[in-house]
């Protein structure tokens, strides 16, 4: 059975700050939702412009433009009990399979490399965790008063 991969973030401490922010009455769902649609807000972008005519396989001979509308613009937080889910990327119901195989390549085309960084690439692993981390801060801040 294939494996799912997902982006996760983990922080040390951040169980502690947590408990800390309960303790001042902060209002812990709020701060993980924000940080995920400051996640979104990065991603999204990348992987519009990823889709785009020019950087396709090919330049774009078989664009058809339905990858680049399927990426997903909402921006809702899904929890569930203690986990909170945020959907980024594209919609494979709306017509967007074929990044798929553009994410990993094929036997025929490579994997298309704005695509696979805009997901998994360093820089914006970096660029999320940052963002992540400082709307986090801020709204622990705004709890303690300072």
């Amino acid at each position: 059975m294939a494996i799912k991969k997902r982006f996760e973030l983990v922080i040390d401490g951040v169980d502690i700050l947590l408990d800390r922010a309960k303790e001042l009455n902060a209002d812990v769902e709020t701060i993980a939702e924000d940080c995920l649609k400051a996640s979104h807000d990065i991603i999204t972008p990348k992987a519009e412009i990823a889709a785009k005519k020019q950087n396709l396989p090919r330049r774009g001979r078989y664009y058809t433009g339905k990858t680049l509308r399927s990426v997903k613009k909402d921006k809702t937080v899904e929890w569930n009990r203690y986990i909170a889910k945020e959907d980024v990327g594209y919609s494979i119901r709306n017509g967007g399979l074929a990044w798929v195989f553009m994410l990993w390549g094929t036997p025929r085309y490579m994997k298309n490399k704005k695509m696979y960084a805009a997901f998994y690439g360093a820089k914006t692993k970096r660029e999320v965790s940052e963002a992540q981390k400082k709307v986090f801060f801020r709204e622990f801040r705004k709890a303690m008063g300072l």
